[in-house]
């Protein structure tokens, strides 16, 4: 390896990286609110100060810090510019397998009657609705429910 070079796809890397783990973050947190939270001390708190745009600003002051550390470090000791974004990539690769690990082993959630109801096909008239069900009892869902009802009866 040259390293004589500024280590510019280990920097992109790093960065696209991060944003995945906003990505993700995201996901998981607006989804699952009741099971998954933020792990990062300082990032929760930035969430729930600030919320989603001060973590985006908080991830990206991250990416652009240790940009400039790695572009410093680079002048004075090209190896350890590398291997500095190096470690970089690995922390968030960590942190982005983790969150994937959870989304992954997450039970799927079961649609309810309010999401065919108010989805975005659902764009029929009240005499004829577009999806086949609205309305019917002979839906999936209301059939899960009333199987769910007379569970919950008995």
């Amino acid at each position: 390896m040259n390293a004589k070079s500024f280590p510019t796809w280990k920097l992109i890397t790093f960065a696209l990286l991060s944003a995945c783990d906003f990505a993700l973050t995201y996901m998981l947190l607006t989804q699952n609110q009741d099971t998954v939270y933020e792990s990062n001390p300082v990032a929760e708190r930035t969430l729930a100060h600030g919320g989603w745009s001060a973590l985006a600003l908080f991830k990206t002051a991250i990416v652009v810090g240790v940009s400039i550390i790695a572009v410093i470090v680079y002048h004075l000791r090209p190896r350890a510019a590398h291997d500095l974004l190096a470690a970089a990539c690995g922390a968030v690769l960590v942190a982005v397998l983790s969150g994937t690990s959870i989304a992954v082993s997450l039970p799927a959630k079961v649609p309810t009657h309010d999401v065919y109801t108010h989805a975005h096909f659902n764009r029929g008239t009240p005499d004829r609705p577009s999806f086949p069900f609205r309305n019917s009892t002979s839906s999936p869902i209301n059939r899960m429910e009333a199987a769910t009802s007379s569970d919950i009866l008995e």
